[in-house]
């Protein structure tokens, strides 16, 4: 019986993959048709669907590459890593606010993910987070999420 292997691409394309059932799940809940158009829930319905193709193909590839010098890990790391950083950041602006998260995220992100110094991704992710707020609030006039904790 031949023995597969699960390296870290292989579970980072398995979350991908959750990520896109989820999608599917949730955008069957919206309408896929509206009165002479498609309604709300085909476009995630639809690429849900392609992400869930391509992850299946990505794993099933990842799983039966035999040859380990092939394989990538460095780079399957630093993705699970984003991947998971993406997850806590989704979670943690429902908790902080998007802008705290953001900050949050992108000081780990640059660092592991990338491999930064930490004296130099903090002023970078402190800027950076200060550059996104200043555009989309003051420029865009688009409210941010302030956070379950913040909000009045």
């Amino acid at each position: 019986m031949m023995r597969m292997r699960w390296n870290h691409e292989s579970i980072l394309f398995l979350i991908i993959l959750a990520i896109a059932l989820a999608g599917l799940f949730g955008g069957t809940k919206l309408p896929l048709t509206a009165r002479f158009t498609i309604g709300s829930g085909a476009a995630p319905v639809i690429y849900a669907a392609c992400v869930l193709v391509i992850s299946a193909v990505l794993i099933i590839k990842a799983l039966r590459n035999k040859e380990p010098e092939k394989l990538i890990p460095l780079t399957g790391k630093k993705g699970l890593i984003f991947v998971l950083l993406c997850i806590l950041f989704a979670i943690l602006a429902n908790f902080l606010g998007f802008v705290i998260s953001l900050f949050i995220f992108s000081v780990p992100a640059l660092v592991y993910a990338e491999g930064w110094q930490f004296k130099k991704a903090l002023p970078f992710a402190l800027i950076w987070t200060l550059v996104v707020y200043w555009f989309f609030v003051k420029i865009l006039s688009v409210p941010l999420l302030p956070g379950i904790f913040f909000s009045s």
